[in-house]
């Protein structure tokens, strides 16, 4: 090593006490990885979102994107999280395709009260055998193009 005649650059010979190296650590301390592992995916009981990236306890809501990587990959992570994005996506295609004809037939069936104005036909519209009769269609055509897109 004397050859090379190191020289400490960071945080600097005039930093001696802990409080001091840990005000500069916070100061000057990054890191070059992405942060993943928040929302962990898994079925254990530190697990945040399920397999159909859904928050454990919250219906309704996903997560799509790093945080839900239990451990940092090798390289970047905007592939993978790209891949999980595309695989959210179809998951969520494909639960609204199974799941909007029933819903229709709820809504139809169990009406809600609501109040009368001008958007109550839209709501109706969008709400009653339309709304279930969309995802049917899409799901049609995705088999007649064979193509999701």
């Amino acid at each position: 090593m004397r050859a090379f005649n190191p020289v400490e650059y960071l945080p600097g010979d005039s930093l001696q006490s802990e409080e001091q190296l840990h005000e500069a650590a916070a100061r000057i301390g990054t890191t070059i990885f992405h942060p993943v592992g928040i929302c962990r995916m898994g079925n254990d009981a530190t697990a945040v979102v399920d397999a159909q990236l859904k928050v454990h306890g919250i219906a309704g809501l996903r997560i799509a994107d790093a945080s839900i990587m239990p451990r940092i990959t090798s390289g970047n992570t905007c592939s993978p999280t790209l891949m999980i994005a595309e695989k959210a996506a179809q998951m969520i295609l494909i639960s609204a395709m199974c799941y909007g004809p029933l819903a229709a037939l709820m809504v139809e069936l169990f009406p809600t009260r609501i109040r009368y104005t001008s958007m109550s036909l839209p709501y109706h519209i969008g709400n009653g055998w339309f709304g279930g009769f969309l995802p049917t269609v899409s799901f049609a055509l995705v088999v007649y193009t064979g193509d999701i897109f």
